[in-house]
């Protein structure tokens, strides 16, 4: 989740992550991102 993300809040996306069941999950705001893919985002999703 980009912390600076416009389109969805990253208190909307927890909302939304929490009410997902699944065996493993884990939820991670990115600093300095959005939603677009850039440069802080690609670095932490590799």
């Amino acid at each position: 989740m980009g912390q600076e993300d416009l389109l969805s809040s990253p208190r909307v996306a927890r909302r939304y992550f929490d009410a997902i069941e699944a065996p493993a999950k884990e939820f991670i705001v990115v600093p300095r991102a959005g939603h677009d893919p850039n440069q802080p985002m690609m670095a932490t999703q590799l």
